[in-house]
């Protein structure tokens, strides 16, 4: 049974605990006692087991208890399936069109959801069951609705039983003075009941019955609604979805056609989604078939328009007029509130009179959205805060009592609501359009993207036009922007904001309408809206307000302009940023409008950069911006492959070249999808800039100024023009430490990574929950021990796997008797332990004779680490960490939750090694040529860490490591 095998899996049968709450006490018993009476009433009473029908009847009651309890039991212990925790998609661009989870760490696959009860994001999740102390979701929904049919036909059946014991039992006693027909069974029996019908008999057999009908009836109609959600290959929260996605597009008028992405079409094809013979559905829980017209995305799409959408509607502000104390059904407040209370496990937020609520929607008895604070409850602090006020982007009834709205928009219509940036919530993908005049600017720039980055949490696009006017009352068109010096300052200032004030963000400046305006452009820049790669869900701007009741103009207008541009959705929030800065007007006011034009930029047909562009960030994407802003026709971009990545820090962390590449392909698309762009690989020093003969410019920075004199020095060599150098300054890291480069640098970043969560873990429900296992490896002279030894003084348990292999060396270990039946006894010392040195040099250099040994040793090896992390479990410890420099190899992952590797550079580790162990250089050098190299081992990692720098450094790297773990395992707990 597939549930008794996943409890086996549990050593300490830890989800057993889902029994200990009262919706499976509760269900169980109301099993056992109609499933234990319509048995005992068959057996004594009715029907009398020497027949023939007395024998079906018991054999079937039998049959439906132990079908009933098989898929309950099913339903509760294989549980509904969980994404990993820490999940990113296979393709990292795809996480754009996802939602994050904060509390898993990762990304929420489509079709899941996460379970506040369960504290994890459940794969396809229907609800959370009490009755199974579960989520209902894609491993279980097929045993869970099995259940529910069962039920009800097994309740149906024992009530006939109740009914014909009372009805025969209780014939000859009362006389209803009637004719009736006698249905009375006791002359076919060969013997007489066991026992009399008594009247507690009788009182527990109609109790039996009122359970038997109201479970029959209850549960029945809960199968009804089960039935008809999977024959259209839905669940309760994907049925939600749809009704909302249907009203979103009727309010907004916006013409979309909404099909439901998982419908197959065909009743019996959804249907064998999730029913199947062997009880286990169709699919890995992350992918789905979908419709022809959908992609596998199309849902989630719609959740996080619907969520920019409650965004818009959770301005309008109300205030309770009553004191309200937060109960879940308050008769207090009127008979319809009692009864019309919302059926959620959401909580009920306690309100005073005079509370300001932001509502995301609600009836005329229930309000759904979040309170806001005033200025002294934000003095409380964060913790009183999270107990007055829901999580963002969850629904949250606010209060039942009458409330008065303070501020509306009209929503009748086409009209589009005026939103504020004070108090809004995050949404993904913004635009934001710049329309002060050149000369300020510059002075604009910080406090716009710090108002900025309070609403987007992904991707800010931004779009320049000085002096756009967006008050003016007429219909503003795109305009064409010449490229001048300037603008290039403007562009570097941008991204070097951006990179000390909002580094979470993916900023990319769009350079569509700047170039220098052609007679034979008739059309403007935008001849139709440009697509972008991430769909915006609002667009703000800087423009100044002077009043406020030009608010709805102004917002009306930067909409249509933006829709002008770009692809976008025509109900797309607008936002106006006030950054109320005196010490920002006070410098505007001294600024005078430089005489003359803007000193033009220089462009040219071609134009060449190289670099590693590994994690794009905002030194590169200054770098490209700026190249673009140069070319006219032509961008050639040489990427550097694996031949010029031998000295980088951290190589191993370096994004694989084709992934590297499609992020350069999808930002240029982005900022001008006019130029030709071209991306070849580079594998020494020159590359094509040395051969191409029609390359003009090449861009570079102080730092690479001399490799770009060496191109021109070697392609006049090869009779070719020289390029113009076209000079970049570098961009300050504002954020480095004393081990990381002054500068912005992708080897910055790189080890910024280290000791975080950079693939989520593997499957590992085989496993139990807690302790939680750290595979920790990496090549000789890495440091792995150190990093272990950390990790035990921060109370992880460690297992030393080299200490473990001289265990099973020793005379009387079973491997001991193995070894020498294997090699003989002439590797044995005069106290009868094996020589490993001996043993070593028979098995050196024959693959053969190696892997004989390592079949014998390895085992043992990894039995006595499983007995070790038992014996953890039962101390109660959290955390265990395997320090085995062959764990990957062994293949001990499956004894893992997550594997963590060291690295260090070659040279590093060849030194290392001759100064530990007295070893020359070339030995050293073959010991790690017969490892897994480093970029091997990081392929398994979940976690990289480095013992490069001060043993500080490294202190650093394992608490943080160690903190995130931390966070990692909390739902376990």
């Amino acid at each position: 049974m597939n549930f008794l095998s996943t409890l086996v899996t549990f050593e300490n049968l830890h989800e057993v605990r889902r029994l200990c709450h009262w919706g499976p006490v509760i269900a169980l018993s109301v099993i056992a006692i109609c499933s234990t009476m319509a048995i005992v009433d068959s057996i004594i009473w009715y029907w009398p087991l020497d027949t023939t029908g007395g024998s079906i009847n018991f054999i079937m009651l039998l049959n439906w208890s132990v079908l009933i309890l098989y898929n309950y039991f099913n339903a509760m212990f294989v549980g509904p399936g969980n994404i990993p925790l820490g999940w990113i998609p296979e393709n990292q661009l795809e996480s754009q069109y996802l939602q994050y989870c904060r509390v898993c760490h990762g990304y929420k696959a489509p079709r899941s959801h996460h379970c506040r009860k369960c504290n994890r994001c459940v794969m396809k999740m229907d609800h959370h069951c009490p009755w199974i102390n579960n989520c209902c979701g894609h491993l279980n929904h097929g045993y869970f609705t099995s259940f529910l049919l069962l039920a009800p036909l097994g309740c149906a059946h024992a009530a006939f039983i109740f009914i014909m014991t009372m009805y025969t039992q209780l014939y000859e006693r009362i006389s209803f003075g009637w004719s009736t027909v006698k249905i009375d069974m006791s002359a076919v029996r060969q013997f007489q009941p066991l026992m009399p019908f008594s009247v507690p008999a009788f009182a527990a057999t109609l109790f039996a019955l009122g359970l038997a009908l109201g479970t029959t009836i209850a549960v029945g109609m809960l199968f009804f609604i089960q039935i008809k959600v999977i024959f259209r290959n839905k669940t309760s929260i994907e049925s939600w979805i749809e009704e909302k996605a249907k009203d979103r597009i009727q309010h907004y008028q916006t013409g979309e056609e909404f099909i439901f992405p998982y419908d197959l079409g065909s009743r019996w094809l959804n249907f064998k989604q999730v029913i199947t013979w062997t009880g286990m559905p169709k699919g890995d829980g992350i992918e789905w078939p979908v419709h022809p017209k959908c992609h596998q995305h199309t849902l989630t799409i719609e959740q996080l328009k619907q969520k920019a959408d409650k965004r818009v509607r959770s301005q309008v502000q109300y205030q309770a007029v009553e004191h309200y104390n937060g109960a879940c059904c308050p008769l207090s407040k009127g008979i319809q509130t009692f009864f019309r209370t919302p059926c959620t496990e959401e909580p009920r937020i306690p309100l005073n009179k005079g509370d300001t609520i932001l509502a995301t929607r609600g009836t005329k008895w229930w309000m759904y959205g979040d309170k806001v604070l005033n200025e002294d409850q934000m003095r409380v602090g964060e913790r009183d805060q999270q107990e007055n006020q829901s999580s963002v982007g969850t629904d949250s009834p606010a209060s039942p009592v009458a409330v008065a709205p303070l501020e509306t928009e009209n929503r009748d219509g086409p009209e589009f609501p005026v939103l504020f940036a004070s108090n809004m919530s995050m949404f993904t993908t913004g635009i934001l359009v710049l329309t002060s005049p050149i000369h300020t600017l510059p002075l604009r720039i910080a406090p716009v993207l710090s108002s900025a980055a309070q609403l987007v949490e992904r991707t800010l696009y931004v779009h320049l036009h000085p002096g756009l006017n967006l008050g003016s009352g007429s219909q503003q068109r795109p305009a064409f922007i010449p490229p001048f010096v300037d603008l290039s300052a403007i562009i570097t200032r941008l991204y070097s904001n951006a990179a000390d004030i909002c580094g979470h963000l993916d900023i990319r400046v769009l350079l569509t309408n700047v170039r220098a305006q052609s007679g034979s452009v008739t059309n403007g820049p935008f001849p139709s809206p440009q697509p972008l790669s991430h769909s915006p869900d609002v667009v703000l701007t800087d423009f100044p307000l002077q009043d406020p009741g030009q608010s709805h103009q102004v917002t009306q207008c930067l909409q249509k302009y933006t829709g002008r541009c770009y692809v976008c959705s025509p109900s797309l929030p607008s936002v106006l940023l006030h950054p109320q800065l005196m010490k920002l007007q006070e410098n505007v006011e001294c600024v005078t409008e430089p005489e003359g034009k803007a000193e033009p930029l220089e462009t040219y047909t071609d134009v060449v950069v190289g670099g590693t562009f590994d994690r794009l960030h905002g030194a590169h994407k200054t770098l490209l911006n700026i190249s673009c802003l140069l070319a006219n026709r032509r961008f050639l971009i040489a990427v550097c492959d694996q031949a010029m990545l031998k000295k980088k820090v951290l190589k191993e962390l370096i994004e694989p070249y084709s992934l590297r590449v499609q992020i350069l392909e999808e930002f240029l698309q982005d900022i001008k999808p006019s130029l030709e762009v071209e991306v070849v690989p580079l594998d020494d020093p020159f590359g094509v800039a040395v051969v191409d003969p029609l390359l003009q410019c090449i861009v570079v920075s102080e730092e690479t100024k001399k490799g770009g004199e060496a191109v021109n020095k070697k392609r006049i060599e090869n009779g070719l023009p020289a390029l113009v150098l076209h000079e970049i300054q570098l961009l300050k890291d504002a954020h480095h430490t004393e081990t990381e480069e002054e500068k912005i640098s992708s080897s910055s970043l790189r080890s910024r990574l280290l000791g975080t969560l950079l693939t989520p873990p593997k499957d590992t429900s085989h496993l139990p929950p807690l302790p939680y296992v750290i595979g920790l490896t990496g090549g000789s002279g890495s440091g792995k021990s150190s990093i272990a030894r950390r990790m035990e003084a921060l109370g992880a348990v460690r297992i030393d796997c080299d200490k473990m292999g001289h265990e099973v060396y020793q005379p009387g270990a079973a491997a001991h008797h193995m070894v020498l039946e294997e090699f003989g006894s002439d590797i044995l010392n005069e106290d009868k332990t094996i020589n490993r040195r001996a043993l070593g040099k028979k098995v050196f250099g024959n693959q053969e004779r190696l892997k004989a040994l390592t079949n014998i040793v390895w085992p043992e090896i990894a039995q006595l680490v499983k007995k070790t992390i038992s014996q953890a479990r039962e101390e109660g410890k959290q955390v265990c960490v395997v320090d085995a420099a062959v764990l990957l190899e062994a293949g001990w992952t499956d004894m893992v939750h997550e594997v963590w590797v060291t690295v260090i550079p070659e040279d590093e580790a060849v030194l290392r090694i001759t100064e530990r162990d007295g070893v020359t250089a070339e030995d050293a050098v073959r010991r790690l040529s017969s490892q897994w190299s480093n970029a091997k081992q990081v392929e398994h990692a979940n976690v990289v860490l480095s013992t490069l720098w001060e043993p500080e450094v490294t202190q650093k790297q394992v608490l943080k490591a160690w903190k995130l773990l931390q966070k990692r395992i909390q739902p376990r707990q």
